[in-house]
């Protein structure tokens, strides 16, 4: 079974998934926004929010955004888009010796391998110290990862901070990128969406390979 591990460089103990709870209002009109973080690891005060909010808005504010986002940056880069199919393979059957069904990892793009190394090593050392863990659905959509899990507060907090790292990285290459406006809503880096543009084909080659 060992030599089935697919085995890489990037490390997913390392990896600090410790999230920041976020808030913030604006004034669109005069370019004005208070942001409240409430700190690493911190819970979120919704009571707090919701009396400031109504403070503020006598004011003239309006709602902006309430997000969450990592405390660190995922290292970027991705494993070879040929690796793909190994790599979830391999994941796929440590999730499921683990006793967690794992239908959905198709879902994750090349770009996004180390955010489903990092999950699935915290869902597999969670559910063997003894926590219900259950994968209920992962796609990715509106060129985010979306992760439906069961469990408790530290597994929604994971599948919070798959979220938060997909939006800003590219699914083809794991570099630096955005959501874009193309005909399958993909985040993509500026090289790969300039790509897309000539090519969507090829783009969508690396993000997966078949």
């Amino acid at each position: 079974m060992a030599n089935d591990i697919i085995i890489t460089t990037f490390d997913p103990r390392q990896v600090d998934i410790t999230l920041h709870e976020t808030w913030g209002m604006h004034r669109p009109n005069e370019g004005s926004r208070i942001d409240l973080d409430w700190g690493a690891g911190q819970s979120r005060h919704a009571e707090t929010e919701e009396k400031l909010a109504e403070l503020l808005q006598r004011l003239g504010w309006q709602w902006h955004y309430r997000w969450h986002k990592p405390a660190t940056q995922l290292p970027w880069g991705a494993p070879d888009p040929s690796m793909r199919d190994g790599i979830i393979d391999s994941l796929r059957r440590q999730l499921e010796a683990a006793g967690i069904g794992a239908y959905d990892m198709q879902a994750f793009p090349t770009g996004w391998l180390h955010i489903a190394e990092v999950m699935t090593w915290h869902m597999c050392r969670w559910a063997n110290e003894g926590d219900w863990v259950e994968i209920s659905k992962i796609e990715d959509e509106f060129g985010s990862l979306r992760c439906y899990v069961y469990g408790n507060t530290r597994l929604q907090n994971l599948a919070k901070w798959c979220e938060a790292q997909s939006v800003v990285r590219c699914m083809a290459t794991g570099e630096r990128g955005r959501p874009r406006d193309t005909k399958r809503a993909m985040c993509l880096s500026d090289e790969m969406y300039d790509l897309y543009k000539r090519n969507p084909d090829a783009v969508m080659s690396l993000a997966y390979p078949e």
